[in-house]
């Protein structure tokens, strides 16, 4: 049976080699900045037949025909229809105008329109960077990563935090990319602010299943987020200022249409802010005490045309955390107590890209990504005699990466994506030191652990898409996996395949199928984003997780831009880890394997969207109804018997609106309601007397996560107000976070009464305002 197939499939790659005469390439750009546009639209009407850029905005298309009639379009710009007489292959780049009549966007960019229903990756949503700047935020600022919590499949977890859980996944189980390359902690403020800056984001493609066969090494989500290259013609750029932070971004060109270059930056003030209110209670309760917190980020690029078949790009992002708490107690003698925390990332990537042919497209991409974390705390006594302690902790990852990925039109309906790749991963999971002194003099030796890991990572793939006329879409891909450490070899062969059918022009079909792989596990602490996290490679004994997951739906197109989409899901998780019962964090690294358990896990659910893209009011309507559950065979946790995820959702429902009133006034309203999520709740007390019969009260618990907490509900609203001056336009942005004050359950305790239990609750309302001004 393999055979054969093998030998249909050759034959219509074969075959389909001699049905093109001519071929059509290109780029297509914004005409006023010149700035690439990904996943721009090209479209034959006569043939039924197109394509769209790929991430760097190129595109290829062939024709049999001397006379190509091909419809450019792309969200928010006008179509574009142009004919061209064939004598030869031609290279032709594409430029759109932004459109300035929405309405007239919604009857003429129907082509665009219908990519919801001709996609052929069920799973896939491509989010609007416009529309995440509009959300309501918690700090007033545009946060990426809470706009993605608002999704059908994605729930937040923590209040407040950026974590995703998606299908059932754990929150280490998303791959966050910038321009391709991997951030591992996306977190800044413990996880209540992503790391994404959004003015800097040019597009956004966030997949939830039917993963393309590039995409690897998580088993739950991608998100692929591009950043702007830079307008190529004037400087342009936008100042604002938030509640507790500042942004600047400026782009332009260095030389006009040869060399652009894009720079963002943000940085948080909480540490100013603090200063004089710190000093206040200092003053007030005769005390020393100092604390500090800020967090930047900076992003950086620049792009240079060497000619329209060579292009080079550069590009840095560094962003960190800064934690400081001093506690300096005068009295007879002196104390002084200092902590420092310092955690962040920084990535930096050199891009080639250059085009062999008219069918062939290549990059070639070496990158550096380092994420670290440092702790250092010291304690200093200066009396009768001086004695110091000093603990430092740092944790991190390192990553050196070479990929050279290739984009092949073979025709006009079958395409192929293939590369390869290598990473050299160096781990440093934890390295502690610690010691003491008396008056100079060491009470012990210095005690050092240092923990390091070395892994080397080859990976393989190949994409082959088809599309047979204006019914049948196919995408069949196949990822192979090399990761080598400790001498042990972890090879995993990941098939993909993903199919559309459309039943009418505006109603389709899509199923896919997509396994991945992991070969990396989190160790964290506690319900927030925490420095001493710690990524650890696989070993002989600790597996990586794999995926299965299939999903199909059904996707709709109405009138005026309205989509509807019924989406069903199962996936099977293997390998998953957890601490076993009794344990609920470590003290180090050191052993961690004898502290987890791995063990199965299974997620299903079904969704339903409905979104509108284009007009005065634009938004979606989601709900979700899902299961989540867990199983660790060896009955180390829960006795070995199957149990509900802790954020196991039943019921999700978010809505995301926002109106354009005018060119001055818009409101933007996000609503969330869902099933709460799951914790322990002991089920019994016994009482234990001590010699002296004071005794002690001992919990006994039953299932774990047998308790669900109450639902979580939240209105979120953001009113902006716009106007244009003689060089640019200024926004305010009223922005107010739990609209209506809902007392949202953060975790329960137990009361002194019988079968009484206490919701702990953290987020109130929470205005704010913030102020920027585009130039």
């Amino acid at each position: 049976m393999k055979k054969i197939y093998l030998i249909i499939l050759f034959l219509l790659v074969f075959f389909s080699s001699f049905a093109q005469k001519y071929r059509v390439s290109g780029y297509v750009y914004d005409v006023k900045t010149k700035e690439s546009l990904i996943g721009a639209t090209i479209y034959n009407p006569n043939t039924k037949q197109g394509t769209i850029t790929n991430a760097y905005g190129f595109y290829s298309f062939s024709s049999k025909d001397n006379n190509l009639t091909i419809e450019i379009s792309f969200v928010g710009y006008q179509k574009q229809t142009i004919t061209l007489n064939l004598k030869k292959d031609t290279i032709i780049d594409l430029y759109l105008s932004a459109s300035t009549d929405l309405q007239e966007v919604v009857i003429t960019d129907k082509i665009y329109e219908q990519r919801f229903v001709r996609e052929n990756i069920p799973g896939k949503i491509e989010v609007s960077p416009q529309m995440v700047m509009k959300m309501p935020t918690l700090t007033g600022e545009a946060d990426l990563l809470k706009a993605i919590q608002m999704l059908p499949g994605v729930k937040s977890g923590t209040e407040g935090t950026t974590g995703l859980y998606v299908r059932g996944g754990n929150i280490d189980e998303n791959l966050y990319l910038i321009d391709g390359i991997e951030v591992y902690n996306p977190n800044h403020l413990m996880g209540f602010i992503s790391a994404f800056n959004t003015d800097a984001i040019k597009t956004i493609n966030f997949y939830k299943g039917g993963f393309p066969s590039e995409f690897g090494g998580r088993v739950s989500s991608v998100m692929d987020v591009r950043m702007n290259d830079g307008n190529n013609q004037k400087i342009k750029g936008d100042v604002s200022i938030g509640l507790i932070s500042a942004k600047l971004n400026v782009e332009g060109p260095i030389i006009k249409d040869k060399t652009t270059f894009s720079l963002s930056a943000r940085r948080t003030y909480l540490d100013l802010l603090l200063k004089p209110i710190i000093a206040y209670e200092n003053k007030q309760n005769d005390e020393n005490l100092d604390f500090a917190y800020h967090f930047y980020d900076i992003n950086a690029k620049i792009k240079h045309h060497f000619s329209t078949k060579n292009t080079l790009t550069a590009s840095f992002y560094m962003g960190n955390d800064s934690y400081g708490f001093s506690d300096d107690d005068e009295g007879s003698g002196y104390d002084k107590t200092n902590t420092d925390v310092k955690w962040g990332n920084i990535i930096a990537t050199l891009d080639f890209t250059h085009q062999f042919s008219a069918a062939l497209f290549s990059n070639v991409s070496l990158s550096y990504n380092r994420y670290k974390s440092l702790i250092t705390s010291s304690y200093e006594s200066i009396g009768r005699y001086t004695y110091t302690s000093t603990y430092d902790f740092n944790s991190g990852i390192e990553d050196i990466t070479l990929k050279n990925n290739y984009n092949y039109y073979l025709n006009a309906w079958n395409s192929f994506n293939f590369g390869i790749n290598y990473i050299f991963h160096h781990y440093t999971p934890e390295t502690t030191q610690s010691y003491s002194t008396t008056n100079g003099n060491y009470d012990t030796k210095p005690y050092l652990f240092k923990n390091q890991e070395n892994a080397h990572e080859f990976v393989a793939y190949i994409e082959d898409i088809m599309t047979f006329g204006d019914k049948l879409s196919l995408r069949e891909g196949l990822r192979l996996d090399f990761y080598i450490v400790n001498n042990t070899t972890h090879t995993s062969i990941q098939p993909r395949l993903s199919a559309r059918y459309s039943i009418m022009d505006n109603i389709s079909l899509k199923v896919s199928y997509a396994m991945m792989n992991q070969n990396i596990h989190l160790l964290a602490n506690g319900i927030f984003s925490l420095p001493t996290d710690l990524w650890i490679p696989v070993t002989k004994n600790i597996k990586p997780i794999t995926s299965h997951q299939v999903s199909c739906g059904t996707f709709l197109q109405l009138f005026n831009g309205i989509d509807f989409s019924l989406e069903g899901y199962y996936k099977i998780l293997n390998n998953v880890i957890d601490y076993k019962d009794g344990i609920s964090s470590f003290n180090n690294s050191d052993g961690w394997e004898d502290k987890v358990a791995q063990g199965d896990g299974k997620a299903y659910g079904m969704e339903f969207t409905a979104q509108r893209n284009k007009g005065k009011i634009t938004g979606w309507i989601s709900y979700t109804l899902s299961w989540s559950k867990r199983k660790y065979p060896n009955g180390e946790i829960n006795n070995g018997e199957e149990f509900y995820d802790r954020f196991d959702a039943r019921h999700q429902f978010n809505a995301a609106l926002s109106w354009e009133i005018n060119k001055r006034w818009d409101i933007t309203a996000a609503f969330v309601i869902n099933s709460g999520s799951r914790t322990n709740v002991a089920i019994a007390q016994y009482y234990i007397p001590d010699y002296n019969n004071y005794g002690a009260l001992v919990d006994v618990y039953g299932a774990k996560n047998n308790f669900r907490l109450p639902s979580y509900q939240r209105l979120d609203l953001s009113i902006a107000n716009h106007k244009t001056t003689k060089h640019g336009i200024r926004t305010w942005s009223l922005n107010v976070y739990n609209a209506y004050n809902h007392k949202n359950a953060f975790f329960v305790t137990t009361t002194n009464k019988p079968n009484k239990l206490k919701a702990i609750c953290i987020m109130p309302i929470i205005p704010t305002i913030s102020y920027s001004y585009k130039f």
